[in-house]
């Protein structure tokens, strides 16, 4: 298996856990730090830094921790909860 497979794999799972907490590609940028095209990228399988990455995940994890809810979205799409 070659990287850019690992790699597409994992952005799929990043995917797949983002939507299922219903949070966007932006949402989850911001609250990693990194570029909205970083996000696009490696849920594309793109190749990305490892730094980027382990910054997702952590934010990805932090958001799922949250209990932050698919269909919650509008409540958070601005600056936080209402």
């Amino acid at each position: 298996m070659s990287n850019s497979d690992n790699l597409g794999s994992v952005g799929e799972g990043v995917k797949n856990r983002r939507l299922k907490i219903g949070v966007s590609q932006r949402e989850l940028a911001r609250n990693a730090g990194v570029s909205y095209r970083t996000i696009i990228r490696l849920e594309k399988g793109g190749n990305i830094r490892e730094k980027m990455l382990q910054k997702i995940l952590e934010a990805l994890k932090q958001l799922e921790l949250s209990g932050k809810k698919a269909g919650d979205w509008w409540k958070w799409h601005r600056k936080g909860p209402l």
